[in-house]
This record gives structure tokens, C-alpha cells and sequence, in this order.
């Protein structure tokens, strides 16, 4: 039985502003919010979940949830707030909220919502989380990896368009029918430029991340040399979805373009060291002896996979699988988006969804008929 209660939760306005505003008559743009249900009493199946679009506008006449932050004024939207449940749908409506704290460009709104919800789950505080057009650009990167999903990155912000517009997007489905073989494809070469290195295993709140800091150099042929930046985890919340990219059709645990080494158990055993959002570990890795030089690959143009999407990138997909122990992918389902005070959300399904190929060629090295069928068989 389900009984119509009032609970409180706590929302950050953090964002960025496209105008720079002066006075309360310029418009600060929109603020897209998705909100997560935590903290819920055990008992309940599944969890909460509740998708909204807040929108802030600058003073204008409408008086309903007009606000002021610094020197900056909004109104929150009166919008539905939807609640799925077993297949099941409910509404939620904002119905009073004020300022508890405001400095500078950012504070918090205390609100209050109106919804129906089953006795059993009532008691409990929810945190939303803006991305908007109030702070600085990267609080916006940090926040809308966590709270905004990507069937609205194009619409969520101008710079990224492309996410929506895109011709070329990744992450795509390899259809091994149409690969061509390409001989003239080079192999692939590591080259390290310093002997003392160090690397930084990081949380962004949406990935486990190793920053590389520029010390390793891929080079494919003499006029193709790509400097390292990072190695970027993802995986699902089991062993049948988890990769980006899939191949006909089927997806693996997790995607991470090296091969299994003993270089992958250096990060694997420091996770621990940076399960909450925000933490850092140095570590010593290295790319050497991971992508061999004889390495077959497929390659195709596409895109960037988190905002701003941008096209143009030349993705290299090694042929032979990571392998990784269950013990180490169960530790990466550990790691979380929140703090040690707010630890209910896993970085698992951190994934985009597939895009369309639109015709694009997919060359490799690998040539028909070898052991890459096999090893998708054996996944």
C-alpha cells in the first residue's frame, strides 16, 4: 500500500554560465539535473530511481521558486519528477524550497517534494546533484559524468552537439563481415622517453583512470606517433555486458586496449587505494611489453565517448583479450562515484551505448580467417 508522504532532500547548484551575467534581467541559461534515490531501508529490491529536468532562467516575472545565489537569481522548474518501480511509475512535484547556504556562484537549495512512495522507504534524504551554467567548467566535466546520461549530452550543452549531431561517433559494433584486411598496416611500437616514471591511479567519479603523464609514445609507422595520456577502465555489473565496443553483436566484461601483464595486477592491487570518488594513488606502469610489436588490430575513424564527443579519432583495437581474474573485476565493481558518507552508487555500466557505423570502413592487420574469431568464441 502506498501512502502520499513529504521527504527532504539537499540540491547543489554548481554549473557554469554561457552569458556572463550582470543584472538579473540576463539569462543564465538551463540547469539538467538527474537525480539518484540512496540510503533507502533494506527490503527494498531495487533501487530508486528518478529522472527530472530543472530549469533556471535568470529573474523573470514568475515568482513560483525564485532564488537568489550570490549576485545571480533563478526560479526552479515545477516539473514531474518520475520514480520507476517495478515497472511501475510515480510523480513527485517540488513544492517549497529555500537557500541554506550560498557563496560566490554555488550554494544549496534545501527542498521540499511532495511524492508518493511505499511507507517503508520514507525517512530517508536524497541528493541531487546540477549541471548547469552557473561555476566553472570543471566542476561542469566532473559533475555530468555522474549525473547526466548520454541520450541528453547533446542537448545538456552547446559544445557538445556533436554527441547528438555526430556522424562518426563511437563506441560502434565491429561486424567482422565487413573488416578489411589491410597488409600495409604497421605494427605496433612502444617507446618510453624517461627510466623513472611514476603514474597516477585515479577515481574521476565516473572511471578508474591511470594517468600515463606523457612519458610513453605509441608510434605506428614513422608519420603516426601518439603521445600516452591514460588508460581508462569499464566494465558492467557482471561478466555479460561491461566493454564499449562490442564484436557481432557480443560484449565483453569489461574494455581496456592493453594486454593482460603484470603491469595490469600494479593497478589492480592499489583500487583499493581509490575506491571513493576523488582519490589519487601514484603507481609505476608501463605501457612496454603490454602492446607488443606485433600486435594485430583493427582501426577505424570515430569519436571521443564522453562529451564533447568530438569526431576524429583514430580508435586501435588490439585482436587478443585481457585476461583478469574474477577477484580483481569484482574489486572494480567495488569502486564508487560518492565519498565514504555516501557510498551506494557503483562506477559499473559506466558504458555509452553503441552508435551507428554509418558506412565506415574497419581496416586491420589481421588477416582472414585467424585466431580472432577464436578468441571472440572463447569470450
Amino acid at each position: 500500500m502506498e501512502t502520499e508522504q513529504k521527504f527532504e532532500t539537499v540540491v547543489d547548484l554548481i554549473g557554469k554560465s554561457s552569458n556572463k551575467i550582470k543584472s538579473c534581467d540576463q539569462k543564465a541559461g538551463r540547469l539538467y539535473a538527474r537525480s539518484i534515490f540512496i540510503g533507502f531501508r533494506r527490503g527494498l529490491r531495487n533501487q530508486h530511481e528518478a529522472t527530472s529536468l530543472l530549469r533556471v532562467e535568470g529573474c523573470d516575472n514568475k515568482k513560483d521558486a525564485r532564488y537568489y545565489i550570490g549576485k545571480h537569481c533563478f526560479y526552479l522548474y515545477r516539473g514531474p519528477m518520475r520514480t520507476l518501480k517495478n515497472g511501475r511509475k510515480t510523480r513527485a512535484r517540488l513544492i517549497k524550497g529555500k537557500i541554506v547556504n550560498a557563496h560566490g556562484n554555488s550554494g544549496v537549495v534545501r527542498a521540499r517534494f511532495k511524492k508518493n512512495l511505499p511507507a517503508s522507504a520514507m525517512g530517508n534524504r536524497v541528493r541531487v546533484n546540477l549541471l548547469g551554467m552557473i561555476g566553472g567548467r570543471i566542476l561542469e566535466f566532473l559533475i555530468y559524468l555522474v549525473f547526466i546520461g548520454p541520450s541528453i549530452w547533446g542537448i545538456a550543452n552547446p559544445e557538445w552537439k556533436m554527441c547528438s549531431n555526430g556522424k562518426f561517433q563511437s563506441p560502434i559494433n565491429i561486424d567482422l563481415n565487413r573488416v578489411v584486411y589491410d597488409a600495409s598496416l604497421p605494427n605496433l611500437n612502444i617507446k618510453i622517453n624517461i627510466k623513472d616514471y611514476t603514474s597516477e591511479l585515479y577515481n574521476n567519479g565516473r572511471h578508474i583512470v591511470v594517468n600515463l603523464n606523457d612519458y610513453m609514445t605509441l608510434e605506428r609507422a614513422s608519420n603516426y606517433n601518439y603521445a600516452s595520456q591514460s588508460l581508462t577502465f569499464f566494465f558492467g555489473k557482471d561478466n555479460d555486458f561491461g566493454s564499449q565496443h562490442s564484436i557481432n553483436q557480443h560484449f565483453m566484461p569489461g574494455e581496456l586496449n592493453v594486454n593482460y601483464s603484470q603491469e595490469l595486477n600494479t593497478i589492480y592491487s592499489n583500487l583499493d587505494k581509490v575506491r571513493f570518488v576523488g582519490r589519487k594513488h601514484e603507481i609505476k606502469v608501463t605501457l612496454d611489453d603490454i602492446i607488443t610489436s606485433d600486435s594485430d588490430y583493427l582501426t577505424y575513424n570515430g569519436s571521443k565517448t564522453v562529451p564533447d564527443c568530438a569526431e576524429g579519432v583514430e580508435w586501435i583495437i588490439l585482436n587478443n583479450p585481457i585476461f583478469i581474474t574474477s577477484e580483481y573485476m569484482e574489486k572494480l565493481r567495488l569502486c564508487i562515484k560518492g565519498d565514504p558518507n555516501n557510498n551506494k552508487l557503483s562506477l559499473q555500466d559506466n558504458i555509452r551505448p553503441i552508435q551507428k557505423t554509418n558506412n565506415r570502413v574497419i581496416l586491420s592487420n589481421i588477416q582472414p580467417d585467424s585466431v580472432i574469431a577464436q578468441n571472440i568464441n572463447a569470450s
